[in-house]
């Protein structure tokens, strides 16, 4: 097994398989991003790709699988990362490799892609609880309670090398009440030309209009820098489909994944 420096040619072929391309457009531009091994650096027949809590793999044999686990996965990368999503293209080779991990369940994610269909961006008012407030670098350094809300989702993706960066370059918003961050709606894996979207709402503030108008504010930005934007959410995840559907995106592809729980 060999690590690689970059998600050449080959390499990503072999992740064809996935239709999360735009995490790969990303790891393309940003190498460092992502750790990337095959079983041959000349004409690979396996690969495997961490990026954060996604793990990709197309096939492995049962040894590629073995010696994986053992190199990337030590006490201190499973207490860090504590579970991680495996996609594949072969259930039996990700399954070799879940099981020397953790306990593994079957699930189902979905994408999404925006389809330009709520391109007036309706910001109505949220009914006097707030609105949509942008993440930069003063709120992130206020004396706002819960932040880390924020800066966990956005340095857990892998997607920005530090929070300075995600402030240079990434997008995000956030609703405020009574001096407590209660939500976020932050890019993730940006490319030249896309990015996604990560989102969530504390339990006491779901079910008010906080997400979409979240989302719309995002996607104002976003159209203004010409970026195809993506969403990515468990199948089973109502609200978050809910909201998706509702901000004017379209399912793109339903796909089966391994959910690996390295603390069980």
């Amino acid at each position: 097994m060999i690590k690689i420096n970059e998600l050449n040619h080959k390499a990503r072929h072999l992740l064809a398989f996935s239709p999360l391309q735009y995490m790969f457009d990303m790891v393309s531009e940003k190498p460092r991003l992502a750790e990337i091994y095959v079983d041959d650096e000349i004409n690979p027949k396996y690969c495997a790709m961490l990026l954060g809590h996604y793990l990709f793999l197309n096939g492995v044999s049962e040894d590629f699988a073995a010696e994986f686990c053992s190199t990337v996965f030590n006490e201190k990368k499973r207490k860090d990362l504590g579970v991680i999503i495996v996609f594949y293209s072969d259930k039996n080779a990700a399954e070799a490799v879940g099981k020397n991990l953790g306990k593994v369940y079957d699930n189902t994610r979905s994408l999404y892609r925006y389809a330009g269909a709520n391109m007036n961006f309706d910001e109505k008012p949220l009914g006097g609880i707030g609105s949509a407030t942008p993440i930069g670098e003063e709120l992130l350094n206020s004396d706002l309670n819960n932040i880390e809300m924020i800066t966990e989702e956005v340095l857990g993706t892998a997607t920005y090398d530090d929070m300075d960066d995600f402030c240079r370059n990434g997008i995000g918003f956030t609703f405020i009440d009574e001096n407590r961050i209660c939500a976020f709606c932050t890019s993730e894996y940006p490319s030249a030309n896309s990015l996604a979207i990560g989102i969530a709402v504390d339990e006491n503030h779901r079910r008010r209009g906080i997400a979409s108008a979240m989302t719309n504010a995002f996607l104002k930005k976003a159209a203004e820098r010409k970026l195809n934007v993506f969403w990515e959410c468990w199948k089973n995840n109502a609200p978050s489909v809910q909201t998706a559907l509702k901000c004017g995106f379209e399912k793109v592809a339903d796909y089966p994944v391994l959910f690996v729980n390295m603390e069980e």
